[in-house]
């Protein structure tokens, strides 16, 4: 018998982060729930996300509440040439004559996020945004970064110190939003 996740408390809740790696056991949650958020990029191919965090395994995390998987998160370790780093900002970056140019930042993508739909609503998506930035910050990262195709979305990591950096294409076929997350 499934056990169904009933959250009502105003406490906040407490989450507890294992590895795919650690708890395969949940690779099919974690496949139909990329499915159902991403599918239709892959022609709804369960099978497609089954393989992508089999092999992410070890990047990927499963959020759980009380022994039930809420949600996922995965952070992965990129590096970048500075050419894909420069934002157009008000910010100007000051060089030192004496440091030499920098032309590489280790960044955490931030990928497969997700809430059960179950659970959503009761400040998860946060305490997973919290997650993340500590696991970049374990990975010595210079940066954060994540593509949204969902722009509604885009408030809420903005209040999690997020900003939209550019625009991108997901498979050349889908508009996304680069976003860059302090930590």
């Amino acid at each position: 018998m499934k056990k169904d996740i009933t959250l009502f408390t105003s406490a906040r809740p407490e989450l507890k982060f294992f590895r795919l790696s650690e708890c395969k056991e949940h690779l099919d949650t974690a496949a139909m729930w990329a499915k159902n958020a991403w599918g239709y990029m892959h022609l709804d191919d369960e099978q497609f996300h089954y393989k992508q965090l089999q092999e992410l395994c070890e990047h990927v995390y499963i959020a759980m509440y009380d022994g039930l998987p809420v949600g996922m998160l995965a952070v992965i370790e990129k590096t970048l040439s500075l050419e894909e780093n420069r934002e157009e900002s008000s910010e100007k970056i000051v060089e030192e004559p004496s440091t030499p140019e920098i032309t590489e930042m280790k960044n955490a993508y931030l990928d497969y996020v997700y809430i059960d739909e179950r659970a959503r609503s009761i400040g998860l998506a946060g305490i997973i945004i919290e997650k993340a930035k500590n696991l970049a910050r374990e990975m010595n990262a210079e940066v954060m970064s994540l593509e949204t195709l969902n722009s509604t979305l885009n408030g809420f990591y903005k209040r999690k110190g997020g900003r939209v950096i550019c625009e991108g294409r997901y498979n050349d076929s889908y508009p996304t939003e680069v976003m860059r997350l302090r930590f």
